[in-house]
């Protein structure tokens, strides 16, 4: 009775296979004569089994739960990341083909663009007139809270200014507002620069803007170069690959956050030399 005892708290451990040599083979000496521990045994050894086979069956039941969660994080993965590579991919073949279909226009010499710009309570109207190496810019500013002004550039040097019933003309100084050539916007000076602005922020839908249809491209942001605080936003004619509008955020005195939108309108080679005409300077105070 004595080794009974014994053996039946050897039991547990010898299921599993943790006592020794020696003391195994006193376990099993006494279940060879020991009806009663053998039928103990025979009985743990069940419980011990079906215990073993319930946990194997957790643990299988967990692991293909965390396969199933593994394939479905990994799809979901997979998936944004097509997404995300589509979405540069189309931003990519857009840009591009507007900075390709724009270079038709860069080395025309005869062009006149206006720019008319509403900030405000303000009207600014700006004519680029270019025709060969010559050109005249006409700027115009009307406005509701100050006095209406305009100023008239030329390639001599001269800018004629109108405020009011004042003229006043400054000879031989720097041009305002020259625009020497038709410029691509989105212009990047290396792949490094493009796939800068792809990534960083730039967003492209499809809209309609002045009667035409464009690329609505938001924040396509260049290194290096600032860009307004709150965000700048082109138009671009699908057709041509030319700016129709800007719209930049800005700020006012008072902290006001406002849009300043500009429009844009091309003719080429319509430019005459009558176009280039400076004003009567006779009519002009002369300011050195």
């Amino acid at each position: 009775m004595k080794n009974c005892k014994i053996v039946q708290d050897l039991l547990p451990n010898y299921i599993e296979k943790l006592t020794n040599s020696e003391t195994n083979e006193f376990i099993e000496s006494h279940l060879n004569e020991c009806a009663e521990c053998k039928n103990m045994l025979d009985n743990m050894k069940k419980e011990f089994d079906l215990s073993i086979t319930k946990r194997d069956k957790r643990e299988v039941k967990y692991i293909k739960k965390f396969s199933n969660k593994l394939k479905i994080l990994k799809l979901v993965l997979l998936v944004i990341v097509l997404a995300y590579v589509g979405t540069i991919g189309y931003k990519f073949i857009v840009i591009k083909s507007m900075q390709d279909k724009v270079k038709q226009y860069s080395n025309i010499t005869n062009f006149h663009i206006t720019k008319k710009s509403y900030c405000y309570d303000s009207v600014i109207t700006q004519e680029a007139f270019h025709k060969d190496n010559n050109f005249l810019v006409h700027i115009k500013r009307t406005s509701d809270s100050a006095e209406n002004r305009e100023i008239i550039s030329t390639k001599s040097g001269n800018n004629y200014i109108i405020s009011g019933e004042n003229k006043v003309a400054i000879l031989n100084s720097m041009a305002m507002g020259v625009q020497e050539k038709v410029y691509n916007n989105l212009e990047t000076e290396n792949l490094g620069e493009f796939l800068y602005g792809l990534i960083i922020s730039s967003k492209i839908s499809s809209v309609k803007c002045n009667d035409k249809d464009c690329y609505k491209i938001e924040n396509f942001k260049v290194s290096g170069i600032a860009f307004p605080e709150h965000g700048i936003c082109f138009y671009i004619d699908k057709e041509t690959g030319l700016i129709v509008r800007v719209e930049e955020g800005t700020r006012d005195t008072d902290g006001k956050i406002d849009t300043q939108v500009s429009d844009y309108k091309y003719e080429f080679n319509t430019v005459t030399d009558n176009d280039l005409k400076e004003p009567d300077i006779s009519e002009f105070k002369i300011q050195q």
